[in-house]
């Protein structure tokens, strides 16, 4: 919620723009995230990165463990904030990510990423 705050008539900025800056500037890094020289991270230490794709932006979660990608892929899946839903690099999905494959997806025991995107 805290990013779509940042969005203009004209969006997010250029594509590839980090959004992370502004995010600590406007105090929306969550505060279960640690932040260490500009960077925050995710409960289980990974980078989280926040990209601009102009009309959109995707969130980058890295370092998941395998139980919590399962049901953060599954979860929030359900609403309406993200459009599209990435693990490992493997197919986006659009509407449902469901359990077997995000079980299939979130393949690592520790270190799996995953990337949100909204819709414009």
């Amino acid at each position: 919620m805290n990013t779509k705050d940042l969005k203009t008539n004209s969006g997010y900025g250029a594509s590839g723009t980090d959004l992370v800056p502004l995010l600590i500037s406007t105090n929306g890094i969550p505060k279960n995230m640690t932040l260490t020289d500009g960077i925050p991270y995710n409960v289980w230490e990974g980078v989280v990165a926040v990209t601009s794709a102009r009309r959109t932006f995707s969130i980058r979660y890295a370092a998941v463990p395998e139980d919590a990608c399962i049901a953060l892929a599954t979860r929030t899946s359900r609403g309406s904030a993200f459009e599209k839903i990435q693990v490992n690099g493997a197919a986006e999905v659009i509407g449902e990510y469901t359990a077997a494959q995000a079980k299939n997806d979130c393949s690592s025991d520790k270190d799996n990423t995953i990337v949100w995107t909204t819709g414009s």
